[in-house]
């Protein structure tokens, strides 16, 4: 189905998925044992049912209550953080650009936010290429 809008609206939320034959859904994501993996989670109503109400559940991952957005990750990145712990997303700066940049630029669809420059900050621009090797692997772009 696909959802109507006056905005302008993420691809992923372009398309509705709507359950209607089970009181319980899955979907099955196959991931290798051990991989870590982006979990994001982000939903957009749209009225799709001309109801102008909010829909209300549950979402599970893993038998753990989450809402779901799942992208694969390098194994050499966040090296700190152990298999049974989550990351979360404070902030992500981008000091090379003045939009957000999400994938394809970032292969991983890591969300970088520009930087807001401070009083007393100054831009420096240069045409030399950026050559990138952290382990978290930011785009050449955000640098």
């Amino acid at each position: 189905m696909v959802v109507e809008s006056n905005i302008v609206l993420p691809q992923s939320w372009r398309t509705l998925r709507v359950f209607t034959s089970h009181r319980k859904n899955c979907y099955s994501i196959d991931v290798e044992k051990g991989a870590k993996i982006l979990v994001r989670p982000s939903f957009y109503h749209g009225n799709y049912d001309k109801k102008s109400s909010p829909l209300i559940f549950d979402l599970h991952f893993d038998g753990n209550y989450w809402a779901i957005e799942v992208r694969s990750l390098s194994m050499n990145m966040y090296k700190e953080v152990g298999k049974n712990y989550g990351l979360i997303l404070r902030r992500r700066v981008s000091f090379g650009t003045k939009e957000i940049v999400r994938y394809p630029v970032d292969e991983y669809d890591k969300i970088w936010n520009p930087a807001n420059n401070k009083a007393g900050s100054t831009e420096a621009t240069s045409d030399a290429p950026i050559t990138v090797n952290l382990e978290d692997n930011p785009p050449a772009a955000v640098i």
